[in-house]
This record gives structure tokens, C-alpha cells and sequence, in this order.
């Protein structure tokens, strides 16, 4: 069986890949928005619901692993993430089965108040003093997971949010030929 450490590590490392691309996809957006010359990257445009869907159910399969397998006991904030990535799982692969261009509809707002919760929960883990919610098992400012001095479990979910939301970008540009973006 592959050792705690060793998911750790690979998740980690593909959560601080996951912030270079979405810093990537913002400078993008951000070029887009004031350039004349628009740049399009058709790859994303084309399968960027099936990428979405991909991430959000490594991000789930993700949290299962921790609670499930490891043991460690979902605190109030980490349920609250879950419901938004459960959800979008969902909603993803419905619109990715019946390749609906209106997905990302439904898709952003589980994303946006995904990242939101959890930039909430990565802030209560990095000033405990802050506040925060402290449950009778599990405090929201425990830190199961705390690699190169940044990523920690809250983090993960948001970052996966990002690459989602970033997904959906493009793929709602694959359908907006006139005006790339929201």
C-alpha cells in the first residue's frame, strides 16, 4: 500500500503545480482582457469540462482518502468544502455526459463559495488565534497536512476550486468567439 506520506507528497506537489496554472490562466485573462490580439489555447478550450471534471474528483477522492483511509476527522469548515466539491462532481459530469455549454452556469458559483470557505479555513490554519470554529473533536485550525511551509488540506480545496473555475474559463470561451471570458 503507498504510505501516507508518499500521497502527501504527490498531492502537495500537484497543489503547488495547480497555483502556478492558475496564476498562469489569470495572467492570461488578464492579457485578453487589455490586449487586441487575443490568445486562445483551443487544447484547454476543447477539453477543459473534462479536465474540471477530473480535478474536482481527484479533490474528492482526495478528502475520502484522508477521512476514510488515514483517519482524520473532518472539521466543520472541511464539511462545508466538501459539499461545494461534492457537488460540482456532479454537476460535471452531467455536463460533461450530455456536453452542455451552460454547465459553467452552475459550475462557477459551487467554485467561488468553495473558494471562499476555504481561503476562510486556510486563513483560521495559518492564524489560529484568529477565531475560527473549534468543534469537540476537531479544531478548524488543525493542520494534518502542512508541506513546504504552504500547502495544507484547506488550501488543496482551494487550489482544486481554482483549476476548476480556471477550466471553465475556457471552455465557456470555446462558445464566446467574440468575447473570451465571463
Amino acid at each position: 500500500m503507498v504510505s501516507v506520506e508518499s500521497v502527501t507528497g504527490m498531492l502537495s506537489f500537484m497543489t503547488l503545480i495547480g497555483i502556478l496554472f492558475v496564476l498562469f490562466v489569470l495572467g492570461l485573462i488578464i492579457y485578453n482582457y487589455y490586449s487586441k490580439k487575443k490568445i486562445r489555447i483551443k487544447f484547454f478550450e476543447e477539453n477543459g469540462l473534462l479536465f474540471a471534471f477530473l480535478v474536482a474528483v481527484v479533490s474528492m477522492l482526495g478528502s475520502l482518502y484522508f477521512s476514510e483511509i488515514v483517519g482524520y476527522e473532518p472539521c466543520r469548515f472541511c464539511w462545508f468544502q466538501r459539499i461545494f466539491v461534492y457537488s460540482s462532481v456532479v454537476v460535471l459530469f452531467v455536463g460533461l455526459y450530455r456536453k452542455a455549454k451552460d454547465v459553467v452556469y452552475y459550475v462557477v458559483p459551487l467554485t467561488v463559495i468553495g473558494v471562499v470557505i476555504g481561503a476562510y479555513h486556510y486563513y483560521i490554519q495559518l492564524f489560529p488565534s484568529s477565531g475560527g470554529c473549534l468543534q469537540e473533536a476537531v479544531a478548524c485550525s488543525t493542520k494534518f497536512v502542512f508541506d513546504y511551509g504552504l500547502v495544507t488540506l484547506p488550501l488543496m480545496g482551494v487550489v482544486s476550486n481554482l483549476i476548476v473555475l480556471s477550466l471553465m474559463w475556457f471552455w465557456w470561451g470555446k462558445f464566446k468567439k467574440d468575447d473570451f471570458g465571463f
